[in-house]
């Protein structure tokens, strides 16, 4: 802020004209007045310092004020001097917070570690690669579903979560079915808890009012068949089973699925018992501790900086976009399919409302979280029909 700005020109100017002019005067009064008597001066001398007088007085009043002004110019430059330093020390004090949640997200990552079975031997992926290899299983999760759902899919939802999906989607304004949510919640529920026994009567609760008894437990069995790719001749069978027509599927599972609890039972398919693949460890394990205080953290993290009021909406998305830095292509994709299901709606599509500011804390669309995406979609699943606000990174090329 300057001391001397346009207010004060406009004020400055008119004052020195008038000085100049006053100073000029008595030169004026001479040279108008030589045809008169000087010795009667001394009356106009006292006529001249009457009228003279008062501008006097009002000079030194606009000189006072002057000294007003720039004493209030002085106390205002002040006043935005100590906002700056506020802003300043506020903005370090937040960097100092922000970046220690990035610190620790960077950690959530580099600790991330999962052993599975390859093509020939054990392989370890640690940090980054683990989500590629997790979003890999969710395809493969997927695509298995939707094939069941060729067989069992009709009337499969109860009409109240039929209904729930469908506000969902009306008030987002998706362009898609309840149908497509409904079978990406169940991908995504079951890479993330598993289907081994321990986890079973935990998800038979948790979608007991959304799906119909008879489609959720064959589902599961269905799944339950799928062993980890070590059991080598238990996962070929798999693998033949899930290549077969689905009206060749159908008897043998029926067959399986009646018999699911009856010890001994045998069900051959490709020369082996293929009944058996439902006593060995389950290709879908279950990601839950990898996955459950990863996003928690992430959520919060952007939380936080969602609520920072006294940050600009710019400065709030810099730092926003500043972890979404942080965040692999993969790490996006599997945060946009954990948003989708009834584990992270929060994110986006039915979100939290702030208390102060009443607004909704929708925090994917607000800082293009999932704006680094691979390609367009997964599988059959278009990231823009979900997120149509999103400025994605694809878009741009």
């Amino acid at each position: 802020m300057k001391t001397f700005d346009k207010k004060f020109w406009i004020i400055f100017i008119p004052f020195i004209i008038f000085i100049l002019m006053v100073i000029y005067f008595p030169y004026w009064v001479r040279d108008e007045l030589l045809f008169y008597d000087f010795n009667d001066m001394g009356q106009i001398g006292d006529t001249f310092g009457g009228l003279m007088g008062p501008f006097i007085g009002i000079a030194g009043g606009i000189l006072t004020f002057l000294a007003f002004w720039v004493q209030y110019k002085a106390n205002e430059q002040q006043k935005d001097d100590l906002k700056i330093q506020r802003k300043r020390e506020y903005l370090s004090s937040f960097e100092t917070k922000f970046f220690e949640l990035i610190r620790l997200h960077r950690e959530n990552v580099t600790d991330q570690n999962y052993t599975k079975f390859g093509k020939t031997e054990m392989e370890k992926y640690q940090g980054r690669k683990v989500f590629r290899v997790i979003h890999k299983e969710f395809e493969e999760c997927y695509t298995e579903i939707k094939r069941f759902h060729k067989i069992y899919g009709q009337s499969f939802m109860r009409n109240q979560y039929k209904n729930k999906l469908k506000s969902i989607i009306e008030k987002n304004k998706l362009n898609v079915s309840e149908e497509d949510f409904a079978l990406i919640d169940l991908a995504y529920t079951f890479l993330f808890f598993g289907v081994a026994k321990d986890s079973e009567a935990f998800l038979t609760i948790k979608f007991k009012q959304k799906f119909n008894d008879d489609y959720f437990g064959k589902l599961v069995t269905f799944l339950q068949l799928k062993p980890k790719m070590q059991y080598g001749k238990m996962y070929n069978c798999w693998k033949y089973f899930i290549n077969l027509n689905v009206l060749e599927m159908k008897p043998i599972f029926e067959n399986i699925h009646t018999n699911r609890r009856v010890s001994g039972y045998e069900a051959h398919l490709n020369h082996m018992n293929f009944f058996n693949n439902l006593a060995v460890e389950k290709y879908y394990g279950g990601h839950q501790h990898r996955l459950g205080h990863y996003y928690r953290h992430l959520f919060q993290s952007y939380k936080f900086l969602f609520n920072e009021n006294d940050l600009t909406d710019e400065e709030k998305y810099f730092f926003g976009k500043t972890l979404r830095a942080q965040l692999s292509n993969y790490e996006q994709s599997l945060l946009f399919l954990n948003s989708l299901s009834n584990l992270g709606l929060k994110w986006d599509l039915k979100p939290e409302i702030n208390p102060i500011t009443n607004k909704e804390i929708r925090l994917i669309s607000e800082y293009n979280i999932i704006k680094n995406v691979p390609g367009i979609q997964v599988l059959d699943i278009t990231y823009k029909k979900y997120y149509p606000n999103v400025e994605f990174e694809f878009e741009d090329n």
